[in-house]
């Protein structure tokens, strides 16, 4: 049985793949050049997608206070 998280990961990773088939071929290569300039762990999607969950999660404990 997946977890609601493994479920929003891979809803998330649905909408990228999509986005990503919409962009143009030069787009495409751009991005690519640019992997190895990138920080580390900037493609780690699921530490990625966790850190967005709890970050929303905190923002919206904080304003409900």
């Amino acid at each position: 049985m997946k977890t609601k998280f493994e479920f929003y990961v891979e809803a998330v990773e649905r909408q990228i793949k999509d986005y990503t088939k919409k962009l143009h071929i030069s787009e495409l290569e751009g991005i690519v050049e640019s992997i190895e300039d990138s920080p580390a762990g900037t493609g780690r999607m699921d530490f990625w997608l966790e850190d967005i969950v709890d970050s929303e999660l905190i923002a919206r404990d904080l304003a409900s206070e």
